[in-house]
């Protein structure tokens, strides 16, 4: 059972011309190889090593870890020179009174290998500090309704933007339809926005 998803998932991104992608794994190892092994057979680079396959810190989420856990998972991050992965959650400031980009930021989790989504506005000075992408996913932030994202701002910030498709909440792997729907968010977002929070109790204004 815990080899058709990574086989299924890899074919259909493969299929649809992703040949880079980071993975969310599991808590558990077996599973995590079988990931990486469907990603070797399947010819895919993936951060999940071989020069191919490159593992990933993946802290799922910053709610559910505690500080001395993600200083530790800092310090590999840094000492084994490895990437970082993760998205934002507004509740974290219930458990962290900071937000999440400066929660990883003083626990060395956010660096020029980080790759967030969901970022709230006062963090954008932060992440152009580190040097930290930001995977744009425009198909997912409008089925979550969780906010249209200015990506020309993020430019003019000197941010790093990359074209994602964060399917587990969407329900395509097509790139063509991604692109498509950056598209349409810039023109909803507008030339002349008004900044001001995207949403309320998870909603739209």
């Amino acid at each position: 059972m815990a080899e058709l998803p990574p086989k299924r998932s890899q074919e259909d991104t493969i299929k649809n011309g992703t040949t880079l992608a980071c993975y969310f794994g599991t808590k558990h190892r077996m599973t995590t190889l079988i990931l990486a092994k469907e990603a070797l057979k399947q010819g895919q680079r993936p951060f999940v090593g071989s020069s191919l396959i490159r593992p990933i810190i993946t802290p799922r989420f910053a709610l559910s870890c505690s500080k001395e856990l993600l200083i530790g998972l800092g310090d590999m991050a840094k000492n084994c020179n490895l990437h970082i992965q993760s998205y934002e959650q507004k509740s974290v400031k219930k458990s962290f009174s900071t937000s999440y980009a400066e929660a990883y930021g003083c626990t060395g989790l956010l660096t020029n290998k980080t790759i967030l989504a969901h970022l709230e506005d006062e963090e954008i000075a932060l992440l152009e500090k580190r040097s930290t992408s930001i995977a744009h996913c425009p198909a997912s932030n409008t089925m979550l309704r969780s906010g249209l994202c200015d990506v020309k701002r993020l430019f003019n910030k000197g941010c790093k933007v990359g074209l994602g498709t964060d399917v587990s909440h969407h329900l395509e792997f097509i790139k063509k339809q991604e692109i498509k729907g950056t598209g349409e968010i810039k023109n909803a977002v507008g030339e002349n926005t008004k900044y001001e929070p995207s949403y309320i109790n998870g909603n739209f204004r």
